[in-house]
């Protein structure tokens, strides 16, 4: 995740989902690393499921950063 940098990175997990360990220790460890890049996360409680809640912070850090190269 360090070498993203420069570029925007999202990560949304869930917290009894066995994919998503760990997503908060690594995102602090690697959010160093974004100094002009973003680097965001979030917790979801439930199993390994990609929500509507989710769906629409996805779309909405999507349409923030892919607008930003449209213009």
């Amino acid at each position: 995740m360090r070498l993203v940098e420069p570029s925007h990175f999202l990560i949304l997990g869930t917290d009894t989902d066995k994919w998503s360990q760990d997503i908060e220790d690594i995102c602090e460890y690697a959010k160093s690393a974004f100094v002009t890049g973003e680097l965001e996360w979030q917790i979801y409680p439930g199993k390994h499921s990609f929500s509507e809640e989710m769906r629409e912070r996805a779309y909405k850090f999507l349409d923030r950063y892919l607008s930003e190269h449209a213009q």
